[in-house]
Parts: C-alpha cells; sequence; structure tokens
C-alpha cells in the first residue's frame, strides 16, 4: 500500500482536525483500512453515507474459530450458550469499548466525556468536525467481533480507521438462497404425503412416538408465514422470531423460501418446534450483516426488537439453505464454530452449483464443523445442479449426506392452506433438520460427532446415482436407519467415508495409522544422516504397532488363541492379503478391508485410525503430434536449450555420477535414448505387479526418464544415470507410491530385497500429484529431507484457476515446477499458487518448459513422440539438479531449492503486468503463476560452484 493511501496519510488528516484547522480529506485513492469500493462511494458526493461492516483485529478469521474452540474448551463452556456468548461478548468488549463509544454515546457516557483524554477521539466526537453522528445505526455482532454500521459518513470512516483495533471498514457480501425453482405462483391445496417425506423413512419413528417432541429448530432465510396451516401449532412464539432486515416485530415472508423450508422440516419432525430469523430480502438476497446477526441470535435469542437475550431459549439444530460462490471463505466460521462449542447443530444446503463440476461445494458448506446436504431426484439419482466436492482447500468429501430436493411440495407464502414445489440443496438441507430433530427427540444427549456418525453411516450408499468423477460417497438421509446407527455407533478409529463403504458391504483399500513406541525417536534426523539411520529410526518407531496388526492375518501355530484365530473366528471366509508395513510414514496398507475385520483392527490400541486410501493423477496429457521413428529426425529440441543445460554440457559437466529416482508409471528401459543410463543394479521396483523386469503401462514414465537423462539434446542431464520405481497406472495408489518411496530411500535388487541404502538416488522425480492439499506424504518428503535426496514435483495442470496447487507440491521442501511453453509464457493448465495449507507460501516454486515437448515413446525403442504437462516440466528441473550437484556434491536439499529459486531468469518471461493469483503482479517475482522465474542451469551450476546459496 503507497504511504497516500494509508494510516499515516489519515493521522495527518486527524491531527489538522484537532488543530482546528480543516476537515478537507488529504488523502485520495484506496485505503488500507477502508476498502477501495467503500473510499469511492464515501467520495461520490459530499453528503455520502454506506452502511458497512466494522471488522476488528482478530475477527472473522479462521484463527477466531480456532480460538474459539480452543477457549471454550479450555473453559469447559461446551455445555451452557449463556457461558459462550458471555465469553465472546467479554472478548469483543475489550478491542470494541473505546469505537462504541464513539459510534454510540448514550446519557450516562457522552461521546465527548468518554474522550477527553483520546486526541483522535476527541476530534471524532465533536459534531462539528464530524456532522451525521445522531443519525448512525450501529449494531454489535459479537459472534465475530464486527459492527454493522449504518449512515457511516466519510469523516467517521476517515475518524475510525485511525484506530489500530479496526482491521477493516468494508461492504458485507450478499450471499443466496440455494433454490433452482423461484416461488410459484402455481399452488394447490393437496394434503397427502409426498415421496420425499416417504423417502427419508421417518415413519419407523414415527410409530415409536419419536416424532421430535421437546426439540427446537431454528431456521435462517426468507422469514416466515407463521400463520400457516402446516406451520401455526408448532411455532414457539416466546422468543421465536427476530428480523434482521427490517425489524418487524412480527414473521413475514415476502419471498417464500423461508416457509417452503419450515414445512419441509416439519414434514420430517412433525412435533418439532420451529423458531426462525429473518436475514434474506425479498428478491432473495441475504446480506453478509444480517445473516450474521442471526447467528448470533439462534446462540441465545431475543425478543423481536433485539433485546433481552435469553440463551436458554436456544435452538438444537439449525437449518441455512443459503451459501456463497466462494471456497475456503472465513467470515463464518467463527460463528458456526460457536454453535458448535455451545450443542447447537449447524446444517447448510450444499449449494446449487453442480453444473461447474468437481470442487463446487462453497462456503460455509465446505467447513468441516457443518453438516452438508447434497440433492437427489425422486429416482435417488444425484441433482444435476447439486454441487459436488471434495472441497478446494483440503480435499474433504462434500457433502456429508444428501436428502430429497427436486420438486418438493410444501408451505407457501402465498396462503395459509396453500402449498407449493421447489427445487434446490435449499429442499435437501430441511429433510436432514428434520431427521436430527427426530434423532435428539429420541436421545437428547446425542453429541455433534455422534449425530454426525448415525447420519453418514446409518444409511447406504447404493441407492445414490451419480455419473460424475468427483469420487463422491454419498449417504441419502434415512431418519430410521440413522437412529439405530445411533444407538450402535461404529469405532471412533474409522473414519467416516471409511464405514460408509463399509456399510454398503464395499471391500474397500484402506490405510491404517500406527501408533508410535513410547520414547522412539521421532524424526528429526539432520541433514546427510545416512539413509540406512533414517530407514532404521522409522522402522523402530512403529514395528511393535505394525506387527500387532500384522499378526491378525498371519498364521500361527504355536497358540489355539493366537489373534490370526480370533479375527478368523469373528470374521468367517476372511481372505485378506498381509497388510504392508509403510514404515516411512508410519502406516499399515490393507488392500483388502472389509466392515468385521475393520472393527477387529480398530479395537487394537496399537491403531489410532483407520481411513480410506488416496489416490493421486499422473501430471501429463496424452501424446499431442507426429510420432518421429528415428532419433536423427527430431524437430529442433528447444526445452533444454530454454533452460540453458547445453551451455553446462559444455563445460564437460553431464551430471555424471549423479543418480536419478523416478516414481512413475514404469520406464520402457531400452529405450535407445537413455538405455545405458538405467542403472545395472538396484534399479527396479514394481509394488503394482511385483515384476522383475522394467515395463510402462501408459507411455508416462518412458517419456519422463528421457527428459531426465535421454541422449540427442533431449534430456537435462545426460551423463547422469537413474533408476525407477512403478508407482502408478493411470492414478498412482498412495500404498505404491510410499512403496516406491521406501525404494528409492533404500533400494532393493531385483528379488525385492537385500536393501542397500548407499544407492539411494540424490534427487527423485515425482511427476504426479493430488488436486488437493493432504498431508499424507509429507513424512515421506521429511524422510527423504534428512537422507540427503532432494525431492522435485510437478505442480498439476489444474489451471488457470487460483489455488490448485495441491500436495505434495505444495510442501515447503518439494522443490515444485510449473509449465511453460516455447514462448516462456506459463501454459494455462499449469497449476497456481498459493498454497491451499498456506496462502503466504509461493507455489509453484519455479517454472519450465513441459508443452509439447519430444521425448521418448513407450511404443519401441527407437520411437518419439511429444507430450505436455508440468510432469515434463519437472523433468527438466530433476536434470538440472543433478547438473548442480556434480558442481557442488556437499549440496543439501534446502540448499538445493534456494540455488534453483535465486538463480533463474525473469526478465525473458513472456508474463502480462496483470495482479494474479495472491493478488501478485505476474511481472514481480516470486508470483504465485511463475515462481521466482524459469529455471536456468547455466546461471544455477555457476552460482552453486561459487558457493552461493
Amino acid at each position: 500500500m503507497q504511504p497516500s493511501t494509508s494510516r499515516l496519510c489519515i493521522m495527518a488528516t486527524v491531527l489538522a482536525v484537532v488543530m482546528a484547522t480543516t476537515a478537507t480529506v488529504c488523502c485520495g485513492g484506496s485505503h488500507d483500512v477502508i476498502a477501495p469500493d467503500v473510499w469511492a462511494d464515501l467520495h461520490a458526493s459530499p453528503n455520502a453515507t454506506v452502511n458497512v461492516l466494522v471488522s476488528f483485529v482478530g475477527g472473522t478469521t479462521k484463527a477466531l474459530a480456532d480460538a474459539i474452540a480452543v477457549d471454550l474448551h479450555d473453559l469447559h463452556l461446551a455445555s451452557s450458550n449463556s457461558r459462550v456468548r458471555q465469553h465472546l461478548v467479554k472478548s469483543t468488549a475489550k478491542s470494541q469499548a473505546i469505537v462504541q463509544s464513539l459510534l454510540r454515546g448514550d446519557s450516562a457516557h457522552p461521546r465527548r466525556r468518554l474522550s477527553v483524554n483520546d486526541e483522535a477521539a476527541e476530534a471524532f466526537s465533536s459534531p462539528e468536525i464530524c456532522p451525521g453522528l445522531d443519525d448512525l445505526r450501529v449494531r454489535e455482532i459479537y459472534l465475530t467481533n464486527q459492527l454493522h454500521v449504518r449512515r457511516l459518513t466519510l469523516c467517521m470512516a476517515e475518524q475510525l480507521a485511525l484506530r489500530s483495533e479496526v482491521a477493516s471498514i468494508r461492504y458485507g457480501a450478499t450471499l443466496v438462497l440455494d433454490t433452482t425453482t423461484p416461488p410459484s405462483s402455481h399452488v394447490t391445496d393437496v394434503s397427502t404425503t409426498p415421496w420425499n417425506v416417504r423417502a427419508v423413512d421417518a415413519t419407523p419413528l414415527w410409530t415409536a412416538n419419536i416424532t421430535g417432541q421437546g426439540i427446537v429448530v431454528g431456521v435462517i432465510d426468507s422469514g416466515v408465514r407463521s400463520t400457516h396451516d402446516s406451520l401455526r401449532s408448532n411455532f414457539r412464539q416466546n422468543y421465536g422470531w427476530f428480523d434482521a432486515v427490517e425489524l418487524a416485530p412480527y414473521p413475514v415472508d415476502a419471498y417464500g423460501h423461508g416457509s417452503h423450508v419450515v414445512g419441509i422440516a416439519l414434514s420430517v419432525a412433525p412435533s418439532a418446534q420451529w423458531i426462525a430469523c429473518r436475514a434474506c430480502s425479498s428478491g432473495g438476497g441475504c446480506h453478509e450483516s444480517d445473516l450474521l446477526l442471526c447467528m448470533q441470535f439462534m446462540l441465545c435469542p431475543t425478543d423481536s426488537k433485539g433485546e433481552h437475550a435469553d440463551c436458554s431459549k436456544a435452538p438444537r439444530v439449525v437449518n441455512n439453505s443459503w451459501g456463497s460462490g466462494i471456497a475456503n471463505w472465513p467470515n463464518y466460521k467463527a460463528a458456526v464454530q460457536a454453535w458448535r462449542e455451545a450443542g447447537i447443530v449447524p446444517v447448510f444446503s450444499g449449494g446449487n452449483a453442480g453444473a461447474s463440476g468437481c470442487m463446487s461445494v462453497k462456503s460455509p458448506a465446505d467447513y468441516d464443523n457443518v453438516i452438508a446436504v447434497g440433492s437427489v431426484d425422486a429416482t435417488n439419482a444425484l441433482s444435476a445442479f447439486s454441487s459436488r466436492g471434495p472441497t478446494v482447500t483440503s480435499g474433504m468429501t462434500k457433502p456429508d449426506v444428501v436428502a430429497p430436493g427436486v420438486a418438493i411440495r410444501s408451505a407457501s407464502s402465498q396462503a395459509d392452506n396453500q402449498t407449493v414445489e421447489m427445487s434446490g440443496t435449499s429442499m435437501a438441507a430441511p429433510h436432514v433438520t428434520g431427521a436430527i430433530a427426530l434423532l435428539l427427540s429420541g436421545n437428547p444427549a446425542l453429541s455433534y460427532d455422534q449425530l454426525y456418525k448415525a447420519l453418514t453411516q446409518g444409511t447406504s450408499m447404493s441407492p445414490v446415482k451419480t455419473t460424475d468423477e468427483c469420487r463422491l460417497i454419498l449417504s441419502f438421509v434415512a431418519a430410521a436407519a440413522a437412529a439405530a446407527a445411533a444407538a450402535t455407533a461404529s469405532p471412533d478409529k474409522i473414519d467416516p467415508s471409511l464405514w460408509r463403504l463399509l456399510n454398503a458391504n464395499v471391500t474397500a483399500s484402506a490405510m491404517v495409522e500406527l501408533r508410535r513406541e513410547p520414547g522412539r525417536l521421532d524424526l528429526e534426523l539432520p541433514f546427510d544422516t545416512s539413509a540406512d539411520m533414517v530407514r532404521q529410526a522409522l522402522m523402530d518407531a512403529t514395528a511393535a504397532s505394525a506387527a500387532a496388526v500384522q499378526a491378525l492375518f498371519h498364521p500361527s501355530s504355536s497358540s489355539s488363541s493366537s489373534p490370526h484365530r480370533h479375527l478368523t473366528s469373528a470374521c468367517p471366509g476372511l481372505a485378506a492379503p498381509e497388510p504392508l508395513h509403510l514404515w516411512i510414514v508410519g502406516r499399515s496398507h490393507i488392500p483388502a478391508l472389509t466392515r468385521c475385520v475393520a472393527e477387529y483392527v480398530a479395537s487394537l490400541d496399537a491403531v489410532l485410525r483407520i481411513r480410506v486410501e488416496e489416490v493421486e493423477e499422473v501430471d501429463t496429457t496424452a501424446p499431442t503430434g507426429i510420432m518421429i521413428p528415428r532419433e536423427d529426425l527430431l524437430p529442433p529440441l528447444w526445452a533444454t536449450e530454454m533452460i540453458r543445460a547445453p551451455a553446462v554440457w559444455a563445460t564437460g559437466n553431464t551430471g555424471q555420477g549423479i543418480v536419478i529416482g523416478l516414481i512413475d508409471t514404469g520406464v520402457r528401459s531400452t529405450h535407445s535414448l537413455y538405455a545405458s543410463k538405467f542403472r545395472s543394479d538396484y534399479n527396479w521396483f514394481d509394488p503394482i505387479n511385483k515384476t522383475t523386469t522394467p515395463h510402462d503401462s501408459t507411455g508416462h514414465g518412458t517419456h519422463v526418464a528421457g527428459l531426465l537423462v535421454g541422449d540427442h539434446g533431449v534430456g537435462a542431464a545426460p551423463g547422469a544415470s537413474f533408476i525407477a520405481c512403478r508407482g502408478c497406472t493411470k492414478g498412482c495408489d498412495e500404498a505404491h507410491v510410499l512403496a516406491c518411496m521406501q525404494f528409492m530411500l533404500c533400494p532393493t535388487d531385483a528379488a525385492a530385497g537385500n536393501e542397500n541404502c548407499t544407492k539411494k538416488p540424490h534427487v527423485i522425480n515425482n511427476s504426479w500429484g493430488s488436486a488437493t492439499s493432504k498431508d499424507v506424504y509429507q513424512p515421506a518428503f521429511d524422510a527423504m529431507e534428512s537422507a540427503g535426496i532432494v525431492m522435485v514435483v510437478s505442480s498439476g495442470n489444474a489451471g488457470p484457476h487460483c489455488s490448485t496447487v495441491g500436495s505434495p507440491a505444495d510442501y515447503r521442501n518439494a522443490l515444485a515446477v510449473g509449465m511453460m511453453t516455447e514462448y516462456r509464457y506459463l501454459n494455462a493448465r499449469s497449476s497456481r499458487g498459493p498454497a491451499k495449507n498456506d496462502t503466504t507460501l509461493v507455489k509453484p516454486d519455479v517454472s519450465a518448459p513441459g508443452f509439447d515437448v519430444y521425448s521418448a515413446s513407450n511404443a519401441g525403442d527407437h520411437l518419439f513422440e511429444p507430450q505436455w504437462g508440468s510432469s515434463q516440466a519437472a523433468a527438466h528441473v530433476s536434470g538440472m539438479v543433478a547438473l548442480m550437484l556434480v558442481a557442488n556434491p556437499a549440496l543439501s536439499p534446502a540448499q538445493v531449492r534456494a540455488a534453483v529459486i535465486t538463480y533463474v531468469e525473469t526478465a525473458t518471461v513472456d508474463a502480462a503486468a496483470t495482479t494474479n493469483c495472491g493478488g501478485l503482479n505476474d511481472l514481480k517475482f516470486p508470483n504465485n503463476n511463475y515462481g521466482y522465474g524459469l529455471v536456468n542451469a547455466s546461471y544455477a551450476v555457476d552460482g552453486v560452484t561459487r558457493g552461493g546459496v
């Protein structure tokens, strides 16, 4: 931010005011506290006023949500709404006290008296300096440490911006109701039980006299027609209504959405009571501040004037059929966390952006502390409009459950005896809200975690039909089955996504997180610790736990009461292969897990958690051009020229003596481009099919290998040798990739035995990855770092959207590489930063050529083909690292990464001077598109030769 638009400028203005010189503004343009659009509107006319949200330091962010969780747990407040509110109000008061006194004032505390020792406040309090103070309307939002201020003037805004406790002054966002069919004028008097109510299977609970009695449901929406025949008798009038939009003293619904939603919830839980807060206007828009005020009302309801809060009147579950178009937007996270700590269950519609494909679930539905609901139709097919997961930031499964959301008939706001049909995830969510009311009616002591498990595990995924590729694990909400599941909860150690599969009689490939031995070394070994020491430390840490799991699957003749005999007795027909100990990350892999076996494994003290195995992708595309039959017919090979590798070769440095590891789809080791470079021993491992002869199932690894060490100007390090491990086919299973990493740390011979850790490579190329952020490979990367192995990773091909770099490219100890074209600009498909797991982390680290690059073809030993992707870009950097290690063999992985990002080209990059991902300009390096720039082998080798790291 330029000084002319900073707090200093505003301070100059205030000083001038206090000195009684002038109230004229000295500053133009935007402001570091006042949002640019607010600033512009306030300057549009002399008497301009705005309605804004004033945020205070420490408010609205994920950090605040985390702090709320920690503080409330430490204070043991989770069981008391009033104490949650008390804690939040007290925390908010510390930062808002002075500002509120300036804005509000009262007879007991007039503004001038409160501010006599505060020059800025004194100026502000003077009506002569800042006229219009009496016209202000201020509403406190203690949930998120904010104020909603109406009719704020320029003078007032500038005075607020001066205060150090004020973080921002901005317009609130407008969110939408998640319905695809607006309220219709075609209404009917029919009252038969519709298909959606039958579908959620509530009747068995009604028969058992569980109908929602004793449970209060909250709804934040467009209001409610409380006099409707189907709603009237269930309305809790005492502390049952607040209108954040217009402060109407009685329930209204000019849009019709909220009446419909309440009717659906009551159709599932007909004896539940409801209360409502209006946050959405007659046009269907929901202002951010009104939503927050309603969330505050639900934590501790007030009378219709917003006064005399009584936290004992809070609902047990709140339906939120609204959402934003922004992923990982933290503005409501703290409010939801406060609900959770107070025992209120948050239910959110999943959104209607299904046409956008995977990762279309947005906030707040993408939060990890809410139940997000998708929509299905009468055939149990996932609705085309229903937003899909996984979440953009963490790869979390969303929606959590699905429910009927198409052509749902419920209460109309037009007449007390009429109904209307609507569609959307807005309609799906209240089915789940009603189901939760039933579960709580049957057992009021159920916690959020128990309710979540019951809803997601007490149903079958088989009725839900979907043809998309988002790897959805869908549970259709079924009240009776959920109640049964709540009565017999699944083992806490089994991840809900896995449990859904196992409950549907699906055999799953699973990962078992193992308990570490007390007192055993946790991996914090320095650089250049020998690979065998790293391996031994990691193996010892979980050896006993792995053995305990292994014993369940391994027959023993020594005892009639062996763990294996117990397991086979409890789970007849057991035919699962023995688990694989993945010591590099402290896990065991069970490739064919059933529910029975999972429950038995979870009972072991050695086991911490069981989850579904991850599956990654290879970062490339199919061949893109003409197949070349001979080496001498290859076109000009621009890629190695572009990174200045030939200049290094001319010095005699071709990578000789350096070994590059390749984790990929395999390799055609006999290809003429590099056959002599494939190391003669300890060179191959195939954890997928256990083959002893190198081969490649797709051609991806073959192409990448050529770019690492190939002759004829194809490879960046033609004098280096390489070894390979087949961790991928069309995808890369977590267990196979980790098995390959174990092989790379300590390679084995052709019989997959006789480990020799001195045979480890110096650098490993990883042209595979995920579009989401996950930490499952981080321990393995840490192990490689300790053993002195450089990890180069493709950034991914999920561009051009921001924050599309996933794991492991987003790890700090991964050298992530983006894809450039021959013309020195970033290819549109190259994944961008910033990293999802840390928005301060620039990713990719660097860029390299990767588009339409010729290399070895898997179709024959003398055939060549072009491919493109960040896979190809990463290979060029891995080869360049080999050249650097020839020049300076003592470099640590951290020093290699530092040198690579230091010795880059930026002037030749064909970037546009526009603000891009993370608010960074592409012509200012580093940025989240190109990283630190285009790699330059000549600069880098020269730099490390001179010791400049």
